[in-house]
């Protein structure tokens, strides 16, 4: 049963007393190298992984090799090295935002990507 609106009452959640983060970062990581962190969450062997599959699925999927003159893109394989730049894209677009995507492959901006 939902009771009606006026009948709910809400209640704040209180998470209690304030507490320093704790960070449990291995003593072999150096913790000022953003890649060696990446790399706790994602490791050099998904990469392959993903890469793998990727090139995979084109193959599933028939992917045009060649440009054509209805198709101006064109599939050619990835590797690991590669997906683990475009994640890395994805992580910095996260932590520097613009207002429109087209900004982070702009040139011209000296204070900028």
């Amino acid at each position: 049963m939902i009771p009606d609106t006026e009948d709910v009452v809400f209640e704040p959640f209180s998470p209690g007393i304030p507490r320093d983060p704790e960070v449990n970062i291995p003593s072999n990581i150096d913790a000022t190298d953003p890649l060696a962190l990446l790399d706790l969450f994602i490791t050099p062997e998904m990469y392959a992984i993903i890469a793998e599959n990727t090139n995979l699925y084109a193959i599933a999927n028939d992917a045009p090799t060649a440009r054509t003159a209805t198709n101006k893109r064109c599939w050619w394989p990835t590797n690991a090295n590669e997906i683990r730049v475009f994640y890395g894209i994805f992580y910095y677009m996260g932590v520097h935002r613009e207002a429109n995507c087209r900004i982070y492959w702009e040139n011209q901006r000296t204070d900028g990507p």
